[in-house]
């Protein structure tokens, strides 16, 4: 506990901070790891947050220490680690104007894989439209004309960049592939892009309904998936492949 005491310490130091009601809802806003903080007026607090589809929550009493700073330490008997120790943090909630401040030391009690409650917290969530754009904004970066992609997948715009809640750009001399993943999701593997010569090349997985995969792509001569798909291993379970704007 030692350490602890002195991050509650550390945390008087910065006096740039306002002291207001703190009571209420406060999200993480991500497009794949998205956390909501809630605060009540007897200063409980619950962490809800995901990454894809892991999730983890935790709750706990908040203390103050001064205006601006709380704290809580988590002991929670029901939460041990791999090696049989007990689980435990302390976490740091600064308030500036118009959002919060969470830092977690310790373990991430009660998170899932790849889970984690830390970050900046503002009190309105995104939209869906919000999430989409900064999504693809994200996914696609500079690498593409994005009111391109946006015109060819229209209506499965928003169900194509959650399919990338990670990803892994591959920059060769005259293509660039971005691989989509998703933790926890089976199959994991859920979003493809080639983009080469001006064109786009898009496939992903699709779950809605029937599993099947869907085509997306603005090069007209080419009615083939490109070869750089076919290493997918679902690929090879022999999917329905719909195509689209072909």
């Amino acid at each position: 506990m030692g350490k602890y005491l002195l991050l509650l310490l550390l945390v008087l130091i910065n006096g740039n901070i306002l002291s207001e009601d703190i009571a209420g809802k406060w999200y993480r806003n991500s497009f794949f790891s998205e956390s909501e903080l809630t605060i009540d007026d007897e200063m409980t607090f619950t962490i809800k947050a995901w990454n894809n589809a892991n999730s983890g929550s935790v709750t706990g009493q908040l203390t103050k220490i001064e205006d601006g700073y709380y704290f809580s330490f988590i002991d929670d008997e029901s939460f041990f680690d791999e090696y049989g120790k007990r689980n435990s943090c302390v976490i740091i909630l600064v308030e500036y104007i118009e959002k919060i401040e969470l830092t977690v030391y310790g373990t991430q009690v009660g998170a899932g894989g790849g889970v984690y409650y830390d970050g900046i917290y503002e009190p309105v969530q995104w939209t869906n439209e919000e999430r989409t754009e900064f999504a693809l904004n994200a996914i696609i970066g500079n690498n593409f004309d994005k009111n391109i992609v946006k015109n060819l997948l229209k209506d499965d715009l928003e169900y194509f960049t959650a399919c990338f809640g990670s990803f892994i750009v591959n920059n060769y001399d005259n293509k660039i592939i971005i691989d989509g993943w998703l933790r926890g999701v089976a199959p994991w593997q859920n979003g493809i892009i080639k983009i080469e010569n001006d064109n786009i090349y898009i496939l992903f997985t699709d779950c809605r309904e029937d599993m099947l995969f869907r085509y997306y792509s603005t090069d007209n001569e080419q009615k083939d998936i490109p070869e750089e798909f076919i290493s997918w291993y679902y690929y090879k379970e022999d999917i329905e492949i719909i195509y689209e704007n072909n």
